[in-house]
């Protein structure tokens, strides 16, 4: 397309040229000249008899010319453009829109309609890469492009979703009722085993969900998408589609480990994180043979946090190396004071 652009600019460029060219004084001159219409060639171009005729025709050709120039230019940068916002915003292999697009219509749709209760799903299929290993990424590409067809039949007018990464989608539905969103998430687990059954291929194709009830002081989109995704991960694991929310005690612990999150490492500077060594003892002898080294956290606000409150956070979040070194390293230094 860009090539026949070029081609149709470069005739319309060649014929303006020709145009000028038998329309302007020189061809005339020359014209007489042969025809041995002058005998002085010099007396007629000094005083510029041909080019006053022909000045104001010049001077309008070269008009047309810069305006169908600058005309060209900009179409040509704004079809650059939407070719860029099309690769931005739209998913090469299932059409599906992207997060960039989906944020900007996001925050649109949801300052717009003030008054329409909004809900985020965000869902995944379990264990697709496998799929990809065992049938191959031609049968996933297949998958994941008729989930895409699945979802979209069931996006109403002012509701959108996108395709954020490899099998991963967010949705945001209206509703009137919490159900009126299981519903229609009941509708697409249907359609999805329906797709399943119709397969040659014998692959069981289980969604996880997770469901956030968009509030009407919410204006963040990723944090919106954040808080979806927590009861996403809650929702894996099962034989068969779920679904989990986002609720109260979710958002309670979500600001609790935020909390622990700002301060584990200053707390550990600090040294708040209190080594116990729990003996063994050899039950015959009653002697002690070892001890285990355990750990708690007492911070100066919240006094002494069991383990089971932040342990299994440091082992989401990656600290929980951090807090192995520097057990290890207090009790070497326990052990050196021993000896």
């Amino acid at each position: 397309m860009r090539n026949l652009q070029k081609k149709l600019m470069f005739f319309l460029f060649i014929c303006i040229i020709l145009q000028i060219t038998y329309t302007t004084p020189v061809y005339s001159l020359c014209k007489l000249y042969k025809n041995n219409s002058i005998n002085n060639f010099e007396s007629i171009v000094s005083n510029n008899q041909l080019i006053s005729k022909h000045a104001i025709q010049i001077i309008l050709i070269m008009a047309i010319i810069c305006v169908i120039l600058i005309f060209y230019i900009i179409y040509d940068k704004l079809n650059f453009k939407i070719k860029l916002q099309r690769i931005a915003y739209t998913d090469n292999l299932t059409g599906a829109n992207t997060i960039d697009k989906f944020v900007i219509d996001a925050n649109k749709i949801l300052c717009k309609n003030t008054q329409v209760k909004y809900a985020l799903l965000y869902i995944d299929i379990d264990k697709f890469k496998y799929i990809n290993d065992l049938f191959g990424y031609e049968v996933g590409n297949e998958i994941l492009c008729n989930l895409t067809k699945i979802i979209k039949s069931n996006i109403f007018e002012e509701e959108m979703f996108a395709r954020i990464s490899a099998d991963n989608f967010i949705i945001i539905m209206k509703y009137i009722e919490e159900e009126d969103i299981t519903k229609r998430l009941k509708t697409i687990f249907e359609e999805l085993d329906l797709f399943n059954n119709n397969q040659e291929e014998k692959y069981k194709l289980v969604l996880s969900c997770g469901i956030y009830f968009i509030l009407p002081e919410d204006r963040d989109i990723n944090s919106i998408i954040d808080r979806a995704n927590i009861p996403h991960k809650m929702a894996k694991g099962g034989h068969k589609s779920s679904y989990a929310f986002y609720d109260n005690k979710i958002h309670d612990q979500e600001i609790k480990e935020k909390e622990m999150e700002n301060t584990m490492f200053s707390s550990l500077e600090n040294k708040e994180f209190i080594i116990y060594l729990q003996p063994k003892i050899e039950l015959n002898t009653g002697e002690i043979q070892g001890s285990e080294a355990l750990v708690r956290w007492k911070r100066p606000d919240k006094g002494l946090i069991p383990p089971n409150e932040f342990i299994p956070f440091f082992e989401r979040n990656g600290f929980v190396i951090n807090l192995d070194l520097y057990v290890l390293e207090e009790v070497c230094i326990y052990l050196r004071k021993m000896d």
